[in-house]
């Protein structure tokens, strides 16, 4: 089950993460990208409550174990980001309607958010709203190998031999019938 997997994996795998520098890049008309050197995501990540590595650290844990990761972008009135704000994931409910196709955030303790107020992290998604834990996906992975595997040793237990019935388009005569069964 998840819950078995080793938990040092999602610390160390989190640890990594945190520790890479936050570049704010933007694309121009020519669809290249420049690295922005000021960008109030930066000075936000300064005033924050946690540290830069603990904000990272939280999110990417939580995309491990649960799918999704959060963080709030706290903006102030003319729009600039102020402080960011981890949101464990289960604090947060996403919500998508198929016909408008629009997205919006429910957040416990901070109410409806807008996508554009929120940093969401997924690595695998069915649907590509709602993450899927990495190390759910990998125990399915496991799984599913350990069920082709079983049946591939059932397979040559039997000496390669398939199971089941066969059906001719011909009824077989008495002689044609017993020499099919001596083959099996």
């Amino acid at each position: 089950s998840v819950n078995s997997l080793p938990k040092i994996d999602s610390y160390l795998i989190s640890n990594t993460l945190a520790e890479i520098p936050i570049e704010v890049k933007q694309r121009d008309e020519d669809s290249q990208t420049h690295v922005l050197k000021q960008h109030s995501i930066k000075f936000a990540i300064n005033n924050s409550q946690l540290t830069r590595f603990m904000l990272i650290k939280c999110a990417v844990s939580d995309m491990l174990r649960h799918g999704n990761g959060f963080i709030y972008l706290n903006r102030a009135k003319d729009g600039i980001i102020t402080d960011l704000v981890y949101i464990p994931a289960t604090d947060v409910t996403i919500y998508y309607n198929k016909r408008t196709r629009k997205t919006y955030y429910q957040c416990l303790n901070i109410g409806k958010v807008e996508p554009k107020d929120i940093l969401h992290f997924y690595l695998r998604s069915e649907d590509g709203i709602n993450g899927i834990s990495v190390l759910k996906y990998a125990s399915r992975s496991i799984e599913t190998a350990n069920y082709v595997e079983n049946t591939a040793l059932d397979y040559y237990a039997k000496s390669g031999m398939t199971t089941g019935l066969l059906k001719a388009k011909t009824a077989m005569g008495g002689k044609q019938a017993s020499d099919a069964l001596k083959l099996v």
